[in-house]
């Protein structure tokens, strides 16, 4: 306890500081935790850029991040230094948090993983294979671990033991009075459209299909957008699918870019769309619900916590194109049925009040700091959640079998797969769990195969790296700590940096038509995306010269 303010000091630290769906989470918990503690955000200062403004209260660091295995030792000294009282990390899907949590935990820190994501985020990637291996071995020594959903929170204790529910606020009052035209028919998409994930093409391709039946429904995107990003695994950009769609009236679909003030929005749409394929609790639903906009999503395990399906929203089997595009027609041709779910969507979003979310963090605050944890986690294993809980070990043990399969780590009839998922359901979760990771451990072994083939270990090679990004970060992280250090000298190649104009970890920074004064002997391409292009830029520019490492020319599973 800080002895000036006889208050507690509660740091919350995260990677990034942008305007996103966790960054506007934290703008809404730490200005109203501030009132009762000292609270301190830190955040890496390679990723904070743009942030969401905070209040003067809340003692804001940006920490030095290029070297990602001082990270530890970083946080620990501002811990010491602001006599910090609980610690609180919010990146779970980096590899670094877990040393970070280690090394707190060696320093006798009390310290809660707060998890933005679902349960098996970590579990659909190569490149994430090694986070749920470090949730095994650090979250359990937590103090506690805090999850979105149900289903989640039932996950985390069953395996970590130490599992708190604690939802995502709703910012917005209530409208308890809902009068909208239902003649209009507006659908809406909230966030920010810059990332692939968040799946712009999914929401084109469900609006296309609308207006074969409701010609004068309306498509309105709200967020960032970049129109040519990459569609996943076709190579196309979204200009290229609205191209190919070939909409009627290109009127119907509008671009609105970032907005300060998107309650305009919630209150003239119909519905909103959530089409993602991983969402931990999205925002957007419950401040849209408190609005009279009821969501229309697809499925995502949790996320019936936030939608009674048929009741105030609806919830669509995964990438079912179809069906989602039914049921919005649906609600366009009956007024009646889509004002019932508007009027219900508001009841929704009361269960998420600001009010009752900050009380349920002030509980588990002063609860840890006092050392009576074990309370928190009373009443938090619902047994009723145990078989939706097996489904979904046995579809992440599924999709990891798939990748395996599809990268040629091993083979298996459809006979074997058939007769091994069968067994998998008489198993319990946690021997579901240990399956899970063993298989997962594959994955490791692969990587390890890939790794070993980049020129790293050379010392007397010059090796340039194309592409800066999180992928290459990533991938010299997975470099050093499953191969070794990098013996090679390192610089960075981009398109359309200037030579010299920063540094990236460290390292020199060439631009493409440059690097023959860089004296680079070979080049490994690090990017899914734009790996085609950038080898096709390499070519054209200097031919064969150098010898190329590449890793998707016949995969395009991301690894890093």
């Amino acid at each position: 306890m800080n002895e000036k303010t006889q208050k507690y000091t509660v740091l919350f630290y995260t990677n990034y500081w942008v305007k996103a769906g966790l960054e506007r989470v934290l703008t809404i918990i730490l200005p109203e935790l501030a009132k009762y503690y000292n609270v301190i955000l830190a955040t890496n200062a390679s990723g904070t850029k743009e942030g969401f403004e905070l209040p003067v209260q809340i003692l804001h660091l940006q920490i030095d991040d290029e070297d990602k295995a001082k990270v530890p030792e970083v946080l620990l000294d501002i811990v010491k230094k602001n006599h910090v009282d609980l610690f609180a990390g919010n990146c779970n899907l980096m590899n670094y948090i877990y040393d970070v949590y280690e090394v707190l935990l060696e320093n006798n820190i009390k310290t809660v993983a707060v998890n933005h994501e679902y349960f098996f985020a970590p579990s659909g990637s190569f490149y994430r294979y090694d986070i749920m291996e470090a949730r095994e071995k650090v979250f359990s020594k937590l103090e506690a671990t805090v999850w979105l959903t149900k289903l989640s929170t039932y996950l985390g204790n069953i395996i970590y033991g130490n599992a708190v529910l604690i939802p995502n606020p709703n910012s917005f009052e209530d409208d308890t009075l809902i009068n909208k035209d239902t003649n209009i028919k507006t659908i809406l998409c909230v966030g920010r459209f810059k990332d692939k994930n968040k799946r712009a093409d999914r929401a084109l391709m469900v609006f296309r299909k609308v207006i074969e039946r409701v010609e004068d429904a309306k498509l309105i995107f709200v967020g960032q957008y970049d129109k040519e990003i990459k569609i996943f695994n076709k190579g196309q950009s979204i200009n290229d699918l609205v191209e190919r769609l070939e909409f009627p009236n290109s009127n119907s679909i509008m671009w609105e870019g970032e907005k300060t003030d998107v309650i305009p929005y919630y209150q003239k749409a119909s519905v909103i769309l959530v089409v993602s394929e991983n969402e931990g609790f999205p925002m957007v639903l419950i401040e849209a619900a408190a609005k009279g906009c009821p969501g229309i999503i697809f499925e995502v395990p949790g996320l019936d916590d936030i939608i009674n399906n048929g009741e105030n929203g609806y919830i669509v089997p995964q990438g079912n194109i179809q069906e989602m595009a039914d049921k919005i027609c649906d609600l366009f041709e009956n007024p009646e049925v889509l004002h019932s779910m508007q009027c219900k969507a508001v009841e929704l979003a009361k269960r998420f009040s600001k009010t009752i979310i900050i009380q349920k963090w002030q509980r588990l605050i002063e609860t840890v700091i006092s050392g009576e944890r074990k309370k928190l986690y009373e009443n938090v294993e619902l047994g009723v959640l145990e078989s939706q809980a097996k489904t979904e070990y046995i579809n992440a043990i599924k999709c990891i079998k798939s990748k395996l399969q599809k990268a040629d780590v091993e083979k298996c009839s459809i006979q074997e797969l058939c007769k091994l998922y069968e067994g998998l359901e008489c198993l319990t979760i946690r021997r579901l769990n240990k399956y899970f990771l063993d298989e997962a451990n594959k994955i490791k072994i692969y990587l390890i195969k890939e790794l070993r083939r980049l020129p790293l270990d050379n010392p007397f090679k010059v090796i340039g790296i194309y592409g800066m990004g999180n992928h290459t970060e990533n991938l010299l992280w997975q470099y050093k700590k499953l191969v070794g250090n990098i013996e090679a000298k390192i610089v960075f190649i981009d398109t359309f940096k200037p030579t010299f104009s920063e540094r990236f970890l460290g390292y020199e920074v060439y631009n493409i038509n440059d690097i023959l004064t860089s004296k680079v002997e070979e080049i490994i391409i690090s990017s899914v995306l734009y790996e085609k292009d950038m080898l096709q830029k390499v070519k054209k520019l200097y031919g064969e010269k150098f010898k190329i490492y590449r890793f998707y020319e016949y995969n395009n599973e991301r690894l890093f």
